[in-house]
């Protein structure tokens, strides 16, 4: 049996339906496309993200997947959009010779890719100490929008190194469910993690 698309669910996803919800998310759908008058964000982003990809037509991400790896297969696709479009702007491209960076022929890359990402979350904590809003997205707060930099940042570099991104978020989170210093009462005990 097929498990709910929705992250951490562990309900069996309703068989008569696409999405691959189990029967409460499948009611929250129906609900929120109600409230938009069309599909929910999530379905519109990964539908926007396809077309431009050359997907449009595709139900799933990526063959052979199903819903069963909807989170993680959606991670991985924002992974393949940022890098293409990093690739696109030319922040893959030496400006001198016009070669291409390759993160495994080019050790460096690797990290000064990952610095820029250490730079996006410094923006968003500046952002945040000083209530900010952000200069190019006015109507969003410098902090949120300084983190979402720090994601794109972060799916370019997974794209970059081929990364299977989103098939590691989902079993890092379903291990640190069960990890015993994550519990509330080690965290409490002489030693544990604070924070």
């Amino acid at each position: 049996m097929l498990k709910c698309s929705i992250l951490g669910c562990r309900d069996v996803a309703m068989s008569n339906q696409p999405h691959g919800y189990c029967s409460t998310h499948d009611e929250m759908w129906r609900e929120d496309q109600k409230k938009r008058g069309g599909l929910p964000p999530p379905l519109l982003l990964r539908h926007s993200i396809q077309e431009e990809m050359g997907e449009a037509n595709s139900i799933y991400p990526f063959p052979g997947m199903g819903n069963t790896n909807y989170s993680a297969a959606t991670i991985n696709l924002m992974s393949s959009l940022c890098h293409q479009r990093s690739k696109d702007a030319g922040w893959w491209t030496d400006q001198k010779t016009g070669e291409m960076y390759d993160v495994q022929t080019t050790p460096f890359c690797y990290g000064a890719k990952a610095a820029l990402i250490h730079s996006e979350i410094s923006e968003s904590l500046e952002g945040h100490r000083k209530g900010l809003m952000d200069d190019k997205l006015p109507h969003r707060k410098m902090a949120e929008v300084e983190l979402a930099d720090a994601l794109i940042r972060i799916f370019d570099l997974a794209g970059a190194c081929g990364m299977d991104l989103g098939g590691a978020v989902v079993e890092k989170l379903e291990y640190n469910r069960s990890r015993a210093d994550h519990k509330v009462e080690n965290r409490a005990k002489e030693g544990g993690k604070k924070y």
